[in-house]
């Protein structure tokens, strides 16, 4: 069913799972938002009442969503698991994630507090060229009211 199924595992059922929440996503606030809009809109229309939107036009825009909804999930579940150039692709990343060299704990510490004093630094330096322009012109000012 699934092209080299085994391999790039990892990946691929992360790739499946972001397809699966944007599916989700699109459904929950597309469509049924859509879907609630238009039976609200038919309850008010039965009971007399001025409907907010034209509820015709939200049960069209519901099924636009659900249809790309389901697509989206269809694509992704594609594209994970048997579309040939996807999926090899996939299965390259995982395979170069694990030749990654993960930092220490120290080594990131290390690297963290030096970006950290560093943008404190350039925070200052800017504040401080800031400072000076602004006085600057309000001297500039002073000297062409005095005029």
């Amino acid at each position: 069913m699934f092209y080299k199924w085994p391999h790039g595992r990892l990946i691929r059922v992360i790739a499946m799972i972001v397809a699966l929440v944007i599916c989700a996503d699109i459904g929950w606030n597309g469509a049924w938002g859509r879907f609630h809009l238009y039976l609200e809109g038919a309850e008010q229309a039965r009971q007399g009442l001025a409907a907010a939107g034209n509820p015709t036009q939200q049960l069209i825009w519901g099924c636009i969503y659900a249809t790309i909804a389901v697509a989206v999930l269809a694509a992704g579940l594609v594209l994970a698991g048997v579309h040939k150039r996807s999926v090899e692709f996939l299965i390259a990343v995982e395979q170069e994630m694990t030749k990654v060299v993960w930092p220490t704990g120290s080594a990131l510490w290390r690297a963290t507090l030096i970006i950290g004093i560093t943008m404190v630094v350039l925070a200052l330096g800017i504040f401080l060229v800031d400072l000076g322009i602004y006085s600057g012109l309000n001297a500039l000012y002073r000297i062409g009211s005095s005029f």
